[in-house]
């Protein structure tokens, strides 16, 4: 896991939720999720990293709203490590754009 001084590495959020395989609740495969359930509206998700998910079966999706209920993130990737460390860069990014990384 994405960890620094011991703590679990997270982006700045209010909420934030991570699920497994959430294609399998619908008896979908990881591909047929991704595109009937988020289209073009789903996680951040790269090429490598989906073909990844499909070949394994295996799909975590973490989804954060940084400061306000108002507009949210989403990623998602092959492990919970790959996911998480998507997020924190992700988040690091918005908080750089947003010029307020060092308000946490």
């Amino acid at each position: 896991m994405t960890e620094a001084e011991g703590q679990l590495q997270l982006p700045r959020h209010i909420n934030l939720s991570i699920e497994h395989n959430p294609h399998a609740v619908n008896y979908e495969t990881v591909e047929g999720h991704l595109a009937s359930f988020y289209g073009a509206a789903g996680p951040d998700i790269g090429d490598e990293e989906k073909g990844r998910a499909i070949e394994l079966g295996e799909l975590w999706v973490i989804q954060w709203y940084p400061t306000t209920p108002v507009g949210f993130f989403s990623v998602a990737a092959s492990s919970l490590e790959a996911a998480l460390a998507h997020a924190v860069a992700a988040g690091a990014r918005d908080d750089a754009r947003r010029g307020d990384a060092d308000d946490r």
